[in-house]
């Protein structure tokens, strides 16, 4: 009797291990980046660097794009994000249905007064592009000598560049 309940036991103590370890365990996210652009039920994500994609016969800045749908209502342009995503599609930019989707740990704050977010959200709020551009950002660097935050946005497309710049008082 004894034995019967020691081997059902382990077997339940096996089987609670083996669900931890499949659905409690953390996967780095399959993008992180930008919200560059809002609509009323999806996002779009830019990965924060390029790939360069020249040697198998592309692009040098190769910026990954994701149109993600939004479960929640509390993501804006200029938020960082961590993806999780699945079932994509293959044209660019790509759509993806969402698993998980969380502001990233890894977003860098600065001690500025305009913080990233807000200078994102003010380039994308006055920059109006043509319908079949895509502009992403290729730098955002503060300069604190200066109290100055540049910002170049690289049209995925046409490879056009547009240099921004902001007081960081303002």
């Amino acid at each position: 009797m004894k034995r019967k309940q020691i081997y059902i036991s382990l077997s339940i103590l096996g089987v609670v291990t083996l669900w931890f370890l499949i659905f409690m365990r953390q996967t780095p996210p399959d993008l992180t980046g930008y919200v560059i652009q809002k609509t009323p039920h999806r996002l779009l994500i830019q990965a924060e660097r390029p790939k360069n994609m020249r040697p198998y016969g592309g692009r040098e800045r190769y910026y990954e794009l994701i149109w993600v749908n939004e479960q929640e209502t509390n993501y804006d342009v200029g938020d960082y994000v961590d993806v999780w995503y699945h079932s994509i599609s293959q044209h660019y930019p790509r759509v993806a249905n969402t698993k998980k989707m969380r502001r990233s740990s890894k977003d860098k704050r600065q001690e500025t007064f305009l913080t990233r977010k807000q200078v994102i959200q003010k380039v994308y709020k006055g920059h109006r592009p043509h319908p079949a551009e895509i502009f992403v950002i290729d730098r955002l660097v503060y300069d604190e000598n200066k109290a100055l935050w540049h910002i170049d946005l690289y049209d995925v497309f046409s490879e056009r560049c547009q240099s921004f710049t902001f007081d960081d008082h303002v």
